[in-house]
């Protein structure tokens, strides 16, 4: 008897831890932390299925799930689908260069118009060796206008939580809430269970070291080159560097246009304010040259008509004779 738990004790002690970890929110004190693995089991390194290939159903996720001591934690069977695994959003994020985390009050995060957020997945991952996987946004999301870098892959041995940058090309906000599914993850077989030999550690420290020492090789004979343990839980979002500095060139674009826009209508504005008293100034100046030219007009009318007057009283009969018939009765 020994005391030693059956298969299926073991399977049902790690389901009970998984559903532990669903039904408590990540704290950001603790969540992404480095985490022993003392439940990883040797088939994190021997792949239990050597001659099963390609995309991995929703059944095989499952079981390698359990086989290797837990790959997705916390695993939750609501989240599964039928060639793929939904990502739920992780309590830290950076928006447009400021870092903040989820809380009670804050469980919502709302991306403008234009904007960048690096996010980070609730589930840690722990990637056994003969698996690669790579994770994409839902189409829900897309079809709201966020999109994601293309398919980034995890390598085979990584541990931690995921970081991805969104960018909001919609021209309206988009809402992603604190533990809900926003991506998903592919998992895909390697040729690691079909080509490399001999795997039969009993650690992965011993499997690193055989593999330092050149008697863990592939096809061919060829030397492996396992995952760089140094990059395992990794502080997520604030290891990258100048993700503070991430925002959107856009948005920027974007103020800078609007502070044109403004500046543009204020001197359109100056603009226009000139142009009516130009106007008015012109139209005054025409009203007052009309009214000059009238006046010169009448003027002259009545100058002529006195010239023509005066002409006309000297040429009437008799206006000069007066003088002489005076003369001639005086003598």
């Amino acid at each position: 008897m020994g005391g030693e738990l059956s298969e299926i004790d073991k399977r049902r002690e790690l389901e009970d831890k998984d559903r532990e970890e669903a039904a408590s929110l990540p704290s950001d004190d603790d969540w992404s932390e480095r985490i022993e693995t003392p439940d990883l089991t040797p088939k994190f390194w021997e792949d239990p299925e050597p001659n099963c290939s390609g995309l991995l159903s929703a059944d095989r996720i499952r079981s390698y799930h359990y086989a290797v001591g837990r790959m997705i934690r916390p695993f939750q069977e609501t989240n599964l689908n039928a060639a793929s695994y939904d990502l739920t959003l992780g309590p830290r994020y950076v928006l447009d260069g400021e870092e903040a985390t989820f809380d009670a009050k804050r469980r919502v995060l709302r991306m403008p118009p234009g904007s960048i957020a690096m996010v980070t997945s609730r589930e840690v991952l722990l990637m056994p060796y003969w698996l690669v996987a790579r994770f994409n946004l839902k189409s829900k999301s897309i079809f709201e206008g966020l999109l994601m870098g293309a398919g980034p892959q995890i390598d085979p041995g990584y541990m931690g939580v995921l970081t991805c940058p969104l960018h909001n090309i919609s021209n309206r906000p988009i809402e992603l809430e604190f533990c809900k599914p926003f991506a998903k993850l592919d998992f895909m077989k390697t040729t690691w269970g079909k080509s490399v030999h001999p795997v039969a550690c009993e650690s992965e420290d011993r499997l690193h070291q055989e593999a330092r020492a050149g008697t863990v090789t592939g096809s061919g004979e060829e030397p492996v080159r396992l995952w760089d343990r140094s990059k395992n839980f990794r502080p997520p979002v604030s290891h990258l560097a100048g993700s503070e500095g991430s925002r959107s060139s856009l948005r920027g674009l974007q103020g800078e246009f609007e502070t044109l826009r403004e500046e543009f209508e204020s001197v359109e504005s100056r603009t226009r304010i000139g142009q009516y008293i130009g106007a008015g100034f012109a139209l005054g100046v025409i009203s007052f040259l009309v009214a000059l030219a009238g006046f010169t007009v009448l003027y002259t009318n009545e100058k002529v008509d006195a010239v023509k007057n005066e002409r006309a009283s000297a040429t009437a009969p008799g206006a000069g004779s007066a003088p002489a018939a005076s003369a001639r009765s005086g003598r």
